[in-house]
């Protein structure tokens, strides 16, 4: 590999580091992905390096950055139920020793993935880039505190900064956020004597892990130093239209459509169980426990993180638009405007790799 002529990735065996390399080597571009010891990894070529590092290790940064020339960092423990002392090394420590780093080595950009769901909430529930930020958890809280690090640190030798907001990511390989929604259907056949879904309820758009990946390339040649870019659907979905297509997606035909309660209640019920962690821990165990059931059944893969988190509730009582104007203006295109563009070939990735359940026609008619 020439002398700092690659694009570092952070993350790599990630749904959206792991998509990075494919576009950067598709591109032809030299590539060094990085995750964990341990982690799956992409195949190494004479044209990606695999360095399998945990960056809250010593000296890691520097390994990583040398004989890179731009950065695209991906790589997060991706947990709103964490508290910061758990997420402080990881998030926010080796992200700061990476730029570091990166600007001892002399790097030209550096991409930052941090998150569309830290703009303080206000009643239009929708967010640009302007908006002012406010953590509603500690996963928020270490992405914020990253951005204003980052933004302090910048200097004549300092590599040009852009940041990227996704919005709630979904896609191959995602084993968060959209998972409980993919696990949903089978638990529902396997646990209940019919499957039922919902109409209505809160508009969210959401974001195919190919497009964060396709952004952050964008940006790394189109985005302007020191800003900021949300990248999401164009399309709000509602959460309860949105979990009675992905039972269709499956082809489990919900036998009827319950409607979404009323956002008012539901927020009343939020508040009411702000201090109830005992109560979805309870939850999270049955879930737990039928979707292991499940998996035993049908000889799935342990990959997906089906959980249901209390800080994860707000989005079930308010509209929450990440607004992508400012990213569209630079050229930039989604390949899946909508999430009922990117659903069904999702649950295809995760059916074909043993992930979730495929159904023969005649067992859900």
């Amino acid at each position: 590999m020439g002398e700092r002529d690659a694009v570092l990735v952070t993350g790599a065996a990630g749904s959206v580091g792991h998509l990075l390399v494919d576009l950067l080597r598709a591109a032809g571009q030299r590539v060094i992905a990085s995750d964990l010891p341990g982690s799956k990894l992409p195949t190494p070529s004479d044209r990606l390096e695999i360095r399998a590092v945990d960056l809250t290790s010593p000296g890691a940064a520097e390994r990583l950055t040398a004989g890179a020339n731009r950065v695209i960092h991906t790589a997060a423990v991706v947990d709103i139920a964490s508290e910061m002392s758990a997420l402080e090394a990881s998030n926010v420590q080796a992200t700061l020793a990476l730029h570091r780093a990166a600007v001892q080595a002399g790097i030209e950009r550096f991409v930052f993935l941090s998150s569309g769901s830290i703009y303080r909430l206000n009643p239009t529930g929708t967010y640009r880039e302007s908006d002012p930020l406010e953590a509603n958890n500690d996963y928020e809280r270490s992405k914020i505190a990253c951005e204003r690090h980052l933004l302090q640190a910048a200097g004549p030798k300092s590599p040009e900064l852009i940041i990227l907001r996704p919005s709630l990511i979904y896609g191959p390989r995602a084993r968060h956020l959209g998972a409980l929604l993919a696990c949903l259907g089978p638990v529902m056949k396997a646990s209940l004597p019919v499957v039922f879904g919902l109409k209505g309820g809160p508009r969210i758009n959401w974001v195919h892990a190919e497009d964060v990946a396709r952004a952050a390339l964008h940006l790394l040649e189109q985005g302007q130093p020191g800003e900021a870019y949300n990248v999401a659907d164009d399309d709000a979905f509602a959460f309860g239209d949105l979990v009675t297509h992905s039972l269709e997606t499956y082809g489990l035909v919900p036998a009827f459509l319950l409607p979404y309660p009323p956002m008012g209640a539901v927020r009343g019920a939020a508040g009411l169980l702000q201090f109830g962690d005992l109560l979805f821990t309870g939850l999270n165990k049955a879930f737990d426990l039928a979707w292991e059931q499940v998996c035993d059944r049908h000889g799935l893969e342990r990959e997906l993180i089906p959980r249901l988190d209390r800080q994860a509730f707000v989005y079930g009582h308010r509209h929450f638009l990440v607004l992508n104007d400012k990213l569209r203006q630079t050229g930039f295109e989604p390949r899946y405007p909508s999430i009922q563009d990117g659903w069904a070939p999702t649950i295809a990735w995760y059916q074909q790799h043993r992930w979730v359940p495929t159904y023969a026609k005649e067992a859900v008619t």
